[in-house]
């Protein structure tokens, strides 16, 4: 089980493109695109929830694969050219909070320590990119909330 997460955890941030997801990041669009990330990994968070329910060592398989997607993060970024790298930093960390914590945490009514999985991967992230190690979970819900509705005390509806 242990290699199969590994493999397949990292998917969850490959998966995603982010110059895309930036595109979506609206009011409007970001719901939508959403269930459409949480839909593409269903098969990763089926085996994460297979981890937590049935090994009793969970968050060390958790926190071996967080290092894997991180290091193969890094990995991607080395081969960038050398003044974009820190962009992609920042990128893939924005890609993390607004896409990938949130689509764990809609597994929170499956297993209430889906945030401990976060907080795992927001640590082991933060090991290998020190820059942009303050990266936190918050619920898609919560990241939609905060959309502007008024400009001006104008309603944008």
């Amino acid at each position: 089980m242990s290699k199969e997460l590994n493999e397949k955890f990292s998917f969850i941030l490959e998966d995603l493109d982010i110059d895309l997801a930036m595109k979506y990041f609206t009011r409007e669009k970001y719901l939508p695109f959403m269930d459409g990330y949480c839909e593409r990994n269903t098969e990763v968070y089926d085996l994460i929830l297979s981890t937590m329910e049935n090994d009793e060592d969970w968050e060390a398989q958790i926190c071996e694969a967080a290092a894997i997607m991180a290091e193969n993060a890094k990995a991607r970024i080395k081969k960038s050219i050398f003044f974009k790298r820190q962009k992609q930093e920042i990128d893939m960390a924005y890609g993390i909070t607004c896409f990938v914590f949130p689509g764990l945490l809609t597994l929170s009514e499956k297993n209430e320590k889906i945030g401990r999985v976060c907080e795992i991967v927001s640590s082991e992230w933060g090991k290998v990119f020190p820059k942009v190690s303050n990266i936190g979970a918050a619920t898609k819900e919560e990241i939609h909330s905060g959309f502007k509705r008024k400009i001006f005390g104008i309603p944008l509806d």
